[in-house]
Formats: structure tokens, sequence, C-alpha cells
């Protein structure tokens, strides 16, 4: 055996390794297993829209890491909506006893709250995201069998 074959050699069995590592997946297993977002409560699957987050968590329960981004990214969700709607109370109530009270601290306490409530809710965006992410992911490393 000469030496110029053997970095060949070694990279052929080093490429041979490595191919046994991946799975492998067909297209069709893409499109009809993976979800991708429609809205916050909403994705598409197969071609075919859900709504509702009960739908959205069932199609989380085959990804442990993937639910449990799920989950928190709802609860921040849910947060910032809440931190949102004190804003808004704030402002309607300044608005309309703007004659009666003086309506700085009202406003200021509005802008607070809606600056407040942005970066969580992009928290929860990008939370999201990483569920799906995730979620498609372990989907498709699972190994396709004629049951699945």
């Amino acid at each position: 055996m000469s030496y110029p074959l053997i970095p060949l050699f070694l990279f052929l069995v080093s490429f041979s390794s490595i191919k046994a590592q991946s799975t492998s997946f067909s297209l069709s297993d893409y499109s009809e297993k993976t979800i991708y977002l429609y809205g916050p409560n909403g994705y598409i699957k197969n071609n075919t829209y859900y709504a509702g987050h009960k739908l959205l968590m069932h199609e989380f329960s085959v990804s442990p890491g993937g639910l449990e981004l799920y989950v928190r990214s709802r609860r921040n969700r849910n947060i910032a909506l809440a931190v949102s709607l004190l804003g808004t109370a704030g402002s309607l109530y300044a608005l309309l006893n703007r004659n009666k009270i003086d309506w700085r601290p009202f406003f200021w306490t509005s802008l607070g709250t809606g600056l407040i409530a942005a970066p969580i809710n992009m928290t929860a965006s990008k939370q999201l995201n990483q569920a799906v992410w995730l979620r498609n992911k372990d989907v498709l490393a699972t190994p396709s069998g004629p049951g699945n």
C-alpha cells in the first residue's frame, strides 16, 4: 500500500461512519409530520390549517423539550396580555376622568406598561418559534416505521 492512498482511505472510513449516524427522512415525512405556525394559536400540518391552543399542545406531546418551551411561551404571552390590559385600563380611566384627576400619572403608567409588555411578548414569540423548531426536529428524528 502506498502512502498517498492512506489519507484517501481514512477519509472514506470517516465519511462512512458519519453517513451511518445520520437519520434519514423523506420529503413526504417532512410535509406530513412537521408543522409551521400560522398566528399565535394556529398551525398548518400536511396542508391543513388547525386552530386552538389545545390542538397545538397535542402536537407538542411528541417533544418534551418543545412542550416545555410552548408552555413557557403561553405563560409569557398571558403575562404580557395582562400587563397590556392594565395599561389600557389606566388610559381609559384617565381619559374618562380627565377633568377630575391629574391624567399625567396614568399616561406614564400606560406608557410604562406598554414598554414592559413588549419585550415579554417578544420573548414569548421567540420561545414559540423555538418550540416548533424543536418539535419538528424531534418528529423527524424518530424512525418512521409502518405504523408511524
